[in-house]
Parts: C-alpha cells; sequence; structure tokens
C-alpha cells in the first residue's frame, strides 16, 4: 500500500504515521496571557462601577417601596399609620411600621411584644439584612418617627421628614432616600461629585 501520505517532507507527520500536533510556543503563551491581562484591566473597573450603580439603585428602591406602602396603608385604613426607625451603625438599624400616632419599637422583632412594629398582626420591620446589598446606608437623619394623615397622606407634623444615606462600597456614588412633610418619596444624590447616573441632585 503506498505510504506517500508518510513523506518525510511533510512537517506535520511522524514516521510512524501519527500526526503531530504543535503546541503553542512561548512566546505565544505570552502574548495571549498579556492580551488576557489588558481586557481584564479595561473590563474589571467597567464591571464594578455597575455593580456599585446597582446596589444603590435596589436599595434605595427597596426603602421607597417601604416608606411608600406604609403611607398607603394610612390613606386605605382611613387610619394614621407611622414609621419609626434607630440606628447604631452601617450594620444595625431598623425601620417599622405601625398603626396610630405613638409610633413603634423596630428592635422588637416579635408581633406579641409591648410596642412591636406591626399592622394587623403582621410585623413591619425593614432592617440591615433585609437590602439586597447590606451594609451601605450611611446615615439616618430625622427625629425617629413620623405619622401619616389617612386624609391626604401628608405627614401629620411637615417637619418630621426622614432622609437616608446610601454610599457605595467603594464610595465612588451616593444615593438619598427622601420622605418629606408632603409624604413625597423621592430618590436623588445629596453631592454633584457623586451623583448616582440618572437621578437627580437634592
Amino acid at each position: 500500500m503506498p505510504r506517500a501520505w508518510l513523506s518525510r517532507k511533510d512537517p506535520h507527520h511522524l514516521r510512524n504515521g501519527l500526526l503531530r500536533f504543535s503546541g503553542f510556543t512561548t512566546v505565544e503563551l505570552l502574548v495571549f496571557v498579556a492580551a488576557l491581562v489588558i481586557v481584564a484591566s479595561v473590563a474589571l473597573p467597567s464591571w464594578q462601577t455597575q455593580q456599585e450603580r446597582k446596589q444603590l439603585r435596589e436599595s434605595g428602591e427597596q426603602l421607597a417601596a417601604f416608606l411608600a406602602e406604609t403611607r398607603m396603608e394610612a390613606v386605605m385604613r382611613s387610619q394614621v399609620t407611622s414609621i419609626s426607625w434607630q440606628r447604631q451603625d452601617d450594620q444595625e438599624w431598623c425601620l417599622g411600621a405601625s398603626t396610630g400616632e405613638h409610633g413603634c419599637d423596630c428592635t422588637r422583632r416579635q408581633v406579641s411584644a409591648d410596642a412591636s412594629c406591626s399592622i394587623d398582626g403582621r410585623l413591619e420591620v425593614f432592617t440591615n439584612n433585609d437590602l439586597r446589598y447590606p451594609g451601605i446606608l450611611e446615615s439616618i437623619r430625622g427625629d425617629g418617627s413620623l405619622s401619616f394623615n389617612p386624609a391626604n397622606g401628608k405627614l401629620l407634623e411637615p417637619s418630621d421628614e426622614i432622609d437616608m444615606l446610601f454610599i457605595s462600597d467603594r464610595g465612588r456614588f451616593s444615593l438619598n432616600v427622601q420622605l418629606d412633610g408632603e409624604g413625597q418619596v423621592r430618590l436623588c444624590s445629596d453631592h454633584s461629585n457623586t451623583r448616582l447616573p440618572g437621578y437627580r441632585l437634592c
């Protein structure tokens, strides 16, 4: 049988008839690794930026929804509802919702406890652990509690506002969740140099 296909002149075959597969050279591997490093150095900062923005957007929307729902409860029930809050540090804080003007203690996690935060026997407490991205709440400004007027959804005391400041992990972006005397919740940024794209300045 002719064995011309095993010619020694063909560098891609061995004498025993098996194909010889050539691998990468050291130079080729170095070029490949260098290309990966360049791509990673360009893509990583962009990915980190997107993650920081996502942290703030989702956290802000979660808190805004909690405030808006408590306001809506007052109007729907024709009954005063209140929000109370406490904060020790970035990791230890809570907000609680209840009926009536006296507020509640959001550190009490049982409905049966005195002054617990509940509506219709349902515990209404929001903590750092409920955030999709915990540990980024920098501060809460306000008197510790506020109440909604069931007639119009405004605050019973217009001066009882709340302002929660979130700062992303790397500190490049910030977002405020504010509730004003009109009972309106808004998301905005306090500082132009850390303003989250898509949100106006407060």
